[in-house]
C-alpha cells in the first residue's frame, strides 16, 4: 500500500478509501462469523459480551490506513505521536482502574477505547494536513494487481 501511495500519489484518496472500506467489510465479516460461532462455545454470557466489545475494535482499526499515507510521505513522526498519545491516555485510565480495583468489564471497555482513540487521533492528524476525506472514495475499477495489494492489508 505504501509503495502504491509513493508511486501513484494522485490516487491517494482512491487507495486509502478502498483499503478503508475493505477493512470495514472485513471487520463486519469477522464480527458476523463471531456472532455465528460464539454462541456455540462453552463461554458464559458475560465472556461472550467481552468478546464482542473487544471485537468492536476491529472496526476502528480500519482507520489505520492513514498510517500508510504518513509512511508514504515519510511522516512516521506523526504516527508515533498518535500512538504515544493513545498509549499515554490508555495507560492513565488503566492505572486508575487498577487503583480503584475496577471490575473486569471496565478493562474490556478500555481495550475497545484503545482502538477508538487511536482511530480518532489518526483521523485528526490526517485532517490537520488539510487532506480531503479519503473515506468518501471507493473504486471498483482499481486495477487487479492494485486490488490484490490493497486486499493484503485488509
Amino acid at each position: 500500500m505504501v509503495r502504491e501511495l509513493v508511486n501513484h500519489p494522485e490516487k491517494r484518496d482512491t487507495y486509502l478509501g478502498t483499503a478503508f472500506w475493505l477493512k470495514i467489510l472485513g471487520a463486519f465479516i469477522v464480527m458476523g462469523l463471531m456472532a455465528a460461532i460464539v454462541p456455540f462455545t462453552s463461554n458464559d454470557a458475560t465472556t461472550n459480551l467481552f468478546i464482542f466489545i473487544i471485537a468492536v475494535g476491529l472496526i476502528f482499526q480500519s482507520f489505520e490506513v492513514v498510517e500508510f499515507y504518513f509512511q508514504a510521505q515519510v511522516l512516521a513522526k506523526i504516527v508515533s505521536i498518535c500512538k504515544v498519545i493513545q498509549l499515554a491516555l490508555s495507560s492513565i485510565i488503566k492505572i486508575y482502574l487498577v487503583l480503584t480495583e475496577a471490575e473486569l468489564f471496565w478493562f474490556v471497555l478500555v481495550t475497545a477505547f484503545d482502538a477508538l482513540s487511536l482511530a480518532v487521533s489518526y483521523f485528526i492528524a490526517y485532517q490537520l494536513r488539510k487532506n480531503p476525506a479519503f473515506y468518501k472514495s471507493f473504486d471498483f475499477g482499481v486495477k487487479q494487481y492494485e486490488f490484490k495489494s490493497l486486499w493484503k492489508i485488509a
